[in-house]
């Protein structure tokens, strides 16, 4: 009895050190030493206007499909010392900070769905992509245009909202 008890604990160890890490197909197997998951942390600056440029308040903030922190301001607030430099006085009004996405293998690009909505003015989408590649922190600034937009042709397709990135060096 006693030796069988020995040649389990022996095939089990053997089996857990060939498994070992990186078995586990390309993702995180929680083996110490891996890199991954690792995390990076956005920050989103919005700016959601009419079309004569004003901002629309009570608009519903959406990322990957969760609602985020509250609805977009009436009032315009200024990028200060909290954000990258080159865009000190940018105006938005709807911002959160340390948005976390999560790498969960080398190379993953993670492709989040920003969308901005008002019953009454519609609604706007925006993809952003955050990668392995990133720094631990990065910066990303979209505006959009809800309601009519008075130069629009009646049909034609409204513009796609780009995000500006800023992407610190590591």
């Amino acid at each position: 009895m006693k030796l069988h008890c020995v040649v389990l604990v022996v095939a089990a160890t053997s089996v857990v050190l060939f498994a070992g890490c990186g078995g586990g197909g390309g993702y995180y197997d929680g083996c110490a030493g891996s890199d991954y998951p690792k995390s990076r942390y956005v920050t989103f600056y919005l700016r959601v206007q009419d079309a004569w440029g004003d901002a629309v308040g009570g608009a519903t903030v959406e990322i990957d499909g969760f609602r985020v922190d509250g609805p977009t301001s009436e009032y315009w607030q200024y990028v200060g010392y909290e954000g990258p430099a080159d865009w000190w006085g940018w105006a938005y009004n709807w911002g959160v900070q340390n948005y976390r996405v999560v790498i969960y293998e080398p190379g993953e690009v993670r492709y989040l769905r920003v969308r901005v909505s008002r019953p009454d003015l519609g609604s706007e989408d925006a993809w952003v992509d955050i990668g392995d590649y990133d720094p631990l922190r990065v910066y990303v600034r979209i505006v959009f245009i809800l309601g009519a937009r008075p130069s629009q042709a009646a049909g034609a397709p409204a513009a796609v909202p780009q995000p500006e990135y800023s992407r610190p060096a590591h």
